[in-house]
């Protein structure tokens, strides 16, 4: 029985062998050996279908897992030459989600680039560091060097709970914000831009960040919601690893003020950041002044 699984093995793994058919003629002799195998013959068209959506999906899939590839409608393999982008966009849509998914953990730096009226872009001096949990996230915010405020959201009931540290004006403050974690995680945000880059995006050039190459996608505005200020998004995935190394939030140039153009940043990302146990705990100095908002000390 051993013997008759192994050969049953080589009749699949020799029928996806040949680069050069095209899926239907692979499809075909995929078939001719499932019908040949032990335990098939003369059991009917019925049996083959019902066999089909169990083991030949398993010995198909560890075909391609180990290496054999899948092939487009157009006969081209996702995976020619390494280059998984050039496959269809569900496929390269899959690997990029898969790789998100991993991550139990996530950090980047946000930050704003100004652009003045005559297209010279300066970067804003103020950033924030946003790490993200399972269900909590926090932003620290610098000034330059200079940490000005750390913001903890953290989950409470139905909805997040946002705790507010102002290191310039020795202050704290306490929020509260509607639709749970699961709205604002910006993971699950990311997964749902590689989403919508396979549906209607536009694919850029590979371009070099932060010395990994990467492939872009552009998202127009339409699909993205909500989307009041109808931003354009870009995303650069690393063609390595799969995961995105930079995203750009970019507002439409008509009606926005002159000298006030502005593209949203985020960039740095770390997929395995380290994150203490009391890292999503917010922490109050002593001293500090409870307030409805820290712009009341600031204005002062």
């Amino acid at each position: 029985m051993i013997e008759s699984g192994e050969t049953f093995y080589k009749q699949l793994v020799t029928a996806g062998m040949n680069d050069d058919l095209p899926s239907a003629v692979l499809r075909h002799r995929v078939h001719q050996a499932v019908s040949k195998a032990p335990g098939m013959a003369g059991t009917g068209r019925r049996r083959i279908r019902l066999w089909q959506a169990g083991a030949i999906a398993a010995a198909f899939g560890a075909i391609v897992l180990g290496g054999l590839g899948v092939w487009s409608r157009d006969g081209v393999r996702p995976d020619s030459k390494g280059k998984w982008w050039l496959g269809p966009p569900a496929a390269w849509a899959q690997e990029i989600d898969v790789a998100i998914a991993r991550a139990k953990a996530v950090a980047c730096r946000e930050q704003f680039i100004n652009i003045d009226t005559g297209g010279q872009r300066q970067t804003s001096s103020t950033w924030n560091l946003h790490t993200v949990g399972r269900d909590s996230y926090r932003r620290d915010i610098y000034d330059g060097d200079k940490l000005r405020e750390i913001q903890w959201y953290t989950p409470e009931r139905e909805g997040m709970l946002q705790t507010a540290v102002c290191f310039d004006v020795s202050c704290y403050c306490v929020l509260r914000h509607g639709g749970g974690f699961d709205v604002k995680d910006p993971v699950k945000r990311m997964r749902e831009l590689v989403r919508l880059a396979a549906k209607a995006g536009r694919k850029l050039d590979l371009e070099v960040v932060e010395g990994r190459e990467c492939i872009g996608f552009e998202i127009p505005p339409d699909q993205l919601k909500p989307n009041p200020d109808r931003l354009l998004c870009r995303i650069w995935v690393d063609v390595e690893s799969r995961l995105p190394l930079r995203i750009e939030w970019e507002p439409p140039a008509e009606g926005m003020p002159v000298g006030k153009a502005w593209i949203l940043v985020q960039d740095r990302f770390d997929y395995e950041p380290v994150l203490n146990a009391d890292t999503f705990e917010p922490n109050i100095p002593a001293g500090f002044v409870k307030v409805g908002h820290p712009d009341e000390l600031r204005r002062k």
